[in-house]
């Protein structure tokens, strides 16, 4: 087990040795989910809980819930809640989440997610089944995250997204379907003038039409180091 910083935190997270701790995406979904005075936040598809963690360091809801299908994960998840205190603020549910939501009816403030990008048979499987699982659909799908949203949520509830760009038609046609039309969007982009890499989106329960769509995030300057915008997300700024 290996130990990294937190950005923007005096917290930790681990990962297996040897293994991806966490990337850029996460990090602007924790800055792109700032949400003052939650009293129950949730965080679907977890994994050592860098989302989770990060946004309960930050922005302190008065509870988190971490859900995580995969055991090893939620032992990391489970280590790095005692190696930062924040027990009992914040709690690992193991297991799917799509069993869950019936518990937490109509009671959640926000839900973040970063799925898996890739549907069963898409893209190239990794040789690790636990990083087959993060990547892949094969233990829930996009639409999955839209029915425990449309469960959960309170009126006025709110689900961070991020995705890839390809995904983007299906998380709206969701958003619709169940309820949770999408209020805010922004591209990540590799450098300006770029396709975007990413789309971050906000959903929520039950709001209007309108749709603001904000200037892309650019994650690189040209000499290839990270903007002032991206390195402000790492240091706690919301985006």
């Amino acid at each position: 087990m290996e130990k990294h910083y937190i950005p923007g935190t005096k917290g930790s997270v681990f990962s297996l040795r040897g293994d991806f701790s966490f990337g850029v995406d996460s990090i602007l979904l924790s800055a792109f989910s700032k949400t003052k005075s939650v009293n129950l936040a949730v965080d679907l598809c977890s994994g050592s809980g860098i989302v989770a963690l990060r946004n309960t360091l930050l922005y302190r809801p008065k509870k988190m819930i971490g859900m995580e299908i995969q055991a090893s994960m939620c032992h990391l998840m489970r280590e790095a809640i005692k190696e930062n205190s924040l027990d009992p603020v914040m709690e690992v549910w193991e297991g799917a989440f799509q069993e869950q939501r019936k518990s937490l009816k109509e009671s959640v403030d926000i839900i973040t997610c970063n799925p898996p990008y890739f549907k069963r048979g898409e893209g190239i499987q990794n040789d690790k089944m636990g990083m087959t699982v993060s990547r892949h659909e094969l233990k829930m799908t996009l639409e999955d995250v839209f029915i425990f949203a449309a469960e959960t949520l309170k009126e006025g509830g709110k689900l961070f997204l991020i995705q890839r760009p390809h995904r983007m038609g299906e998380c709206i046609y969701f958003g619709k379907r169940y309820g949770l039309p999408v209020k805010r969007l922004r591209s990540v982009q590799g450098k300006t003038g770029r396709a975007p890499k990413m789309v971050l989106m906000e959903f929520r329960n039950r709001g209007g039409d309108f749709l603001n769509v904000e200037a892309p995030i650019i994650l690189y300057e040209e000499d290839g180091i990270y903007t002032q915008e991206v390195l402000r997300a790492y240091e706690g700024e919301k985006l």
